[in-house]
């Protein structure tokens, strides 16, 4: 096409064409594909376009009509679209040069292609790299075993499809290439491949697209593939499917289980992310749980608590915790025996065994989860397996570890009011707060930092809580030893150079800080008071923040002014109006001498 402009003045740039009698350019054919689809508006600035796609079907005429309505504004747009388009970009022109030279070294067109790469996440579109370069040009480079090449291709390829959606990459070119990338033997094809499948998350019709498609049982077989972090993406990807109807419907169905039943029998390692992927999936939904029962996926995960290899039944017991996640969920688990065994595990005697304890720990973790189930009865649970019996039994270990985490366990208990309340009205004595208490005491190290923790979990209960779980809160800090007070142990602790102690102190004050008991307590505390206000006590970011979230919780009350006298509200008040990094500066005077 040949575009023909009469006596038009126009500046482009630092190029001025100035009463040009006659402007002929020629734009080839082919060009026209990469100029914006919509006019531009009058008066509009050089380079402003509204670009709405490719103008393949660009009419001849329209090119001429704006010549003579708007010829400066078309000769911006040529000159700097459909010319500097026309001539690829230096890092197109150096990568096109190397695919086209037999003898080119993949170290030499791995280093084009990251230049290549960077350049695309700057101003460079897909667009004008596949207008010189097509897209099967680069993935026959996946031909070449070279680790570098194969990293520099599959950035290049990511960029270069980011823009198109599954059902862009399911047809066309794009589909056979797709199928190859995920019997890849590079992990790096495979995640490039994988990114493209879970695409098909955006929408349901491609969900349902990608299910029925070649691509479906290839992605189920990459979680046997022997790179962990390709077979981890593999689990999520085909978890985030199952959420949804279709993805439903083609997990529980025959190919499905034909597959993952092949690839189970591949290694112990391979059966366990298969375990990994029926447990998540089961405990995401009543019926996906009901589904996976009566399909028989869940028999293996179970079988494997009940093994004599510790260690097989460790990963086992890590796993099931994902299906005692609604009350159908925990019934299944104690029909099938997995809760008696799990039981069993606590009352076994103290080994010196690391495994042992690991499993002894796994077992309490669990318990300590099904403890904030709302729709288990754990106090039906408590009661017939004697938890807290056996809770406070692994108090007294003298393995480091089990101690720490039955703290841990005993505060994720009591973090909620309905898990509060069944330790306080805990009819058998001694309570198991009361064996917290006595631990509380006597623990050190890292001991006393899971101690605080858990205490800290105790006293906040929760942001919403009645009067009668506010007197239990109240009723177990009385129980804490002092010297002289509470407050005045927890202030030694605070003071303490070894930070995590002193930001577990910090989070047992912002809960006492959040009961209106604890206001009182806290503001009549002189020793409190000097020390909360006095910033040089602590130095550190995180310690400032959590001196000033105290302070405001205590100010910021509904009865500050009630529990707190005026004096000292006064003196919180003004930190708090200062901020948590406030610094007070002295005046200073500097003599200049003879």
């Amino acid at each position: 096409y040949c575009v023909l402009l009469y006596g038009h003045p126009c500046i482009h740039k630092d190029r001025a064409f100035e009463n040009i009698p006659t402007l002929s350019i020629c734009i080839p054919a082919s060009s026209l594909s990469i100029l914006p689809k919509c006019k531009p508006s009058v008066g509009a600035s050089w380079g402003r376009w509204n670009a709405l796609g490719h103008l393949a079907d660009v009419d001849p005429a329209w090119l001429v009509q704006e010549a003579v309505s708007q010829p400066p504004l078309l000769i911006h747009t040529l000159l700097d679209i459909a010319i500097p388009t026309m001539v690829p970009a230096p890092e197109i022109q150096v990568v096109e040069q190397l695919l086209n030279n037999p003898a080119a070294r993949p170290v030499d067109i791995a280093v084009s292609l990251r230049a290549l790469s960077v350049s695309l996440e700057d101003n460079l579109t897909p667009e004008r790299v596949l207008t010189t370069i097509p897209l099967p040009s680069f993935f026959n480079l996946f031909g070449i075993d070279d680790e570098s090449l194969t990293q520099a291709t599959c950035s290049v390829l990511e960029k270069l499809m980011r823009p198109w959606g599954w059902m862009d990459i399911a047809s066309g070119e794009t589909k056979e290439f797709l199928i190859q990338g995920l019997q890849h033997f590079s992990p790096d094809v495979r995640a490039l491949a994988l990114g493209q499948v879970a695409k098909c998350l955006e929408s349901e019709e491609a969900v349902s697209n990608m299910v029925i498609s070649d691509a479906f049982p290839l992605v189920l077989v990459s979680i046997s593939f022997q790179n962990t972090g390709i077979a981890n993406s593999v689990i999520d990807l085909v978890y985030k499917l199952a959420l949804t109807p279709e993805g439903q419907r083609a997990f529980f169905s025959d190919l499905c289980y034909s597959v993952l039943s092949t690839v189970l029998r591949v290694n112990d390692i391979v059966k366990f992310r298969v375990y990994e992927l029926a447990a998540r999936i089961a405990g995401s939904s009543l019926e996906a749980f009901d589904k996976s029962e009566d399909m028989g996926l869940l028999d293996g995960v179970v079988g494997e608590v009940k093994s004599n290899d510790l260690l097989v039944k460790l990963n086992a017991v890590e796993m099931i915790s994902q299906l005692a996640t609604t009350q159908s969920g925990y019934d299944f688990l104690e029909k099938s025996g997995v809760v008696d065994e799990l039981a069993d595990v606590l009352r076994g005697e103290h080994s010196p065994d690391v495994t042992v304890t690991l499993v002894k720990c796994a077992a309490l973790k669990f318990f300590g989860n099904l403890s904030g189930v709302q729709d288990v009865d754990f106090a039906a649970v408590q009661e017939k397996h004697a938890i807290f019996k056996q809770i406070g039994q692994h108090l007294d270990s003298r393995n480091l570890e089990a101690k720490v985490t039955t703290l841990a366990v005993i505060g994720l208990i009591g973090s909620t009011p309905r898990g509060l309340r069944l330790l306080h009205e805990q009819p058998a004595r001694p309570r198991l707060l009361d064996d917290f208490v006595d631990s509380y005491r006597s623990a050190a190290g890292n001991v006393k930092i899971a101690a605080l923790q858990a205490l800290s979990n105790l006293l906040r209960v929760g942001e919403s809580i009645t009067p009668d779980v506010s007197t239990m809160t109240e009723s177990l800090y009385r129980e804490l030893p002092g010297n002289p007070t509470t407050i005045d142990s927890l202030i030694v602790y605070a003071r303490s150079p070894v930070e995590d102690l002193r930001v577990a102190v910090f989070s047992v004050f912002q809960a006492i800080a959040e009961r209106s008991w604890g206001r009182k307590e806290l503001s009549g505390s002189k020793n409190f008071i000097d020390y909360i206000l006095n910033r040089t006590t602590e130095t550190t970011h995180g310690g400032k923040t959590w001196k000033f979230s105290i302070i405001q919780t205590l100010v910021t009350a509904d009865d500050a002014e009630q529990t707190i006298d005026r004096p000292t509200l006064d003196r919180l008040t003004r930190y708090v109006q200062q901020g948590p990094f406030f610094v007070y500066t002295e005046a200073a005077v500097a003599m200049e001498s003879a």
